[in-house]
């Protein structure tokens, strides 16, 4: 059993009022520590009497397009041992905004996975099965919020491909739900993948696709929908 402070349930949200990913999920535990982060007002109000701990980022201004706001939930989403309200605890489960966590799934199954070797947890993608960079790439461009960023994609594809990286990988990882030990092993994981993240752009389960190349000994993997399920999917990828 997870003691009650061992663990940290966190999501985010960095943009304006109509911005479809602006969502409060319900509180996943009131066992547990939740953490909901912020640099919107509207949504911070929003949080009260929710049971979400609300963080009010308020030294991160709200950007002009979905690109510059994305950006800027990355560090949080990526490396929260940067963050020493995060920090504190031996685990974390950071998800998406629009996803419900299954909690029982969560603390006796899934963190007992990465007590060992395996170091963070990541879920197969839900609809990529042909584990090919190329097909997240074509897949993400029917979407103008990651098509604006298309040649910076296929700048950063082509450069990792050019440095031995392979375009065809076991396993295609979704970026919406992560589990992580805080270790050493999971800090430089996190960090190398916001390396990635910043050359490649707000997609960042391309950016992990390769990360997860140099790290997959530590990576433990789950089928998409264990231990969370999406509540939003349809308004969202629409």
């Amino acid at each position: 059993m997870i003691a009650q402070d061992e663990l940290v349930f966190y999501t985010y949200f960095f943009g304006d009022d109509h911005s479809v990913a602006n969502k409060i999920p319900s509180v996943p535990t009131t066992e547990y520590d939740c953490y909901y982060f912020t640099n919107n007002l509207s949504t911070y109000n929003k949080l009260k009497n929710t049971g979400w701990n609300r963080v009010f980022m308020n030294d991160i201004p709200i950007k002009e397009t979905f690109a510059g706001n994305t950006m800027d939930c990355k560090k949080i989403k990526s490396c929260p041992h940067k963050f020493q309200i995060l920090n504190q605890y031996k685990y974390s489960c950071c998800f998406d905004s629009k996803l419900k966590i299954d909690l029982e799934r969560v603390k006796i199954n899934l963190i007992n996975l990465i007590n060992s070797e395996k170091t963070i947890l990541f879920a197969k993608h839900a609809f990529i099965k042909s584990n090919n960079v190329w097909d997240e790439f074509n897949e993400s461009m029917k979407q103008q919020r990651y098509f604006e960023q298309k040649e910076q994609y296929e700048k950063y594809i082509n450069q990792q491909l050019s440095q031995g990286m392979k375009s065809v990988s076991d396993i295609h990882y979704t970026g919406g739900f992560t589990i992580r030990k805080h270790c050493e092993m999971t800090n430089k994981i996190n960090e190398e993948w916001f390396k990635h993240i910043n050359e490649c752009g707000i997609n960042d389960q391309i950016s992990f696709f390769f990360v997860a190349q140099m790290y997959k000994d530590y990576i433990y993997t789950v089928e998409y929908y264990d231990g969370f399920y999406d509540i939003y999917h349809n308004d969202y990828w629409k």
